[in-house]
């Protein structure tokens, strides 16, 4: 990293840990962010052979990403927990999907489950299609990354992107890119996450963040990110 000619970061975030941990000059290093992929055509065929693969009942609540300790998965189920416990909505039984295959120190994730006696309630899907993730996203109450640590966060865009509410953690990251378009907990305090939980159940709540999502999603392309790059390249090569 040190000998780079120069750095492309995809956030702030990013550029400013790489500065931290290299000591590397902020000038060596540009941002250019990830866009959000094309969303696939959806039938409602695609729909109910995802739901039914997975064993999935509506309404769900939906997180992606590997199992790995800085997703925070294990603190997301026991706040799940306790909002199963104090919804008024007795008559709907949530479901939580957790989307994402086995990354490293996923043990306490299994463990967790089986403490509150969720088998039934949490879902994991091991690996996803593209088009699966997309499916997943559409049919979601909301979109729930409670990560501890992130260098951008694209699941929160696509999220967005198909108008599904997002609950994000408050770290830098992912406020950098959601700005006033999701609703922040604090990772570290179940409290929070239950109360988002619960809040987003309120259909205004919800057509709210889904109208914020979908406009501040249409920030991230991969053709602005194309054209970022391209502007790059000419300067570092004096074009």
């Amino acid at each position: 990293m040190k000998h780079a000619h120069h750095i492309i970061a995809v956030s702030e975030f990013t550029k400013n840990e790489i500065i931290k941990t290299f000591k590397v000059s902020p000038d060596s290093i540009s941002v250019i962010r990830n866009g959000v992929g094309k969303i696939p055509v959806i039938s409602p065929n695609d729909e109910l052979s995802v739901l039914n693969k997975y064993h999935i009942s509506l309404p769900y609540f939906l997180t992606v990403g590997t199992l790995k300790p800085n997703k925070n998965y294990s603190f997301l189920i026991k706040a799940f927990a306790k909002f199963l416990l104090i919804s008024s909505s007795s008559h709907l039984k949530y479901s939580l999907v957790i989307a994402g295959k086995k990354g490293w120190l996923y043990d306490d994730i299994f463990a967790t489950v089986i403490k509150y006696n969720l088998q039934n309630q949490v879902i994991f899907t091991d690996f996803i299609t593209e088009k699966e993730k997309w499916v997943l996203y559409k049919q979601a109450v909301a979109t729930v990354i409670p990560s501890l640590y992130e260098g951008f966060g694209i699941p929160v865009l696509e999220s967005q992107r198909l108008g599904t509410p997002v609950i994000a953690s408050n770290i830098d990251s992912l406020k950098e890119i959601l700005d006033d378009s999701a609703l922040y907990i604090n990772p570290r305090n179940s409290s929070s996450l239950v109360a988002a939980l619960k809040k987003i159940t309120n259909i205004d709540t919800r057509f709210k963040f889904r109208h914020l999502g979908t406009k501040n999603s249409r920030r991230f392309t991969w053709i602005k990110s194309g054209h970022q790059l391209l502007r790059l390249f000419d300067h570092l090569s004096g074009v």
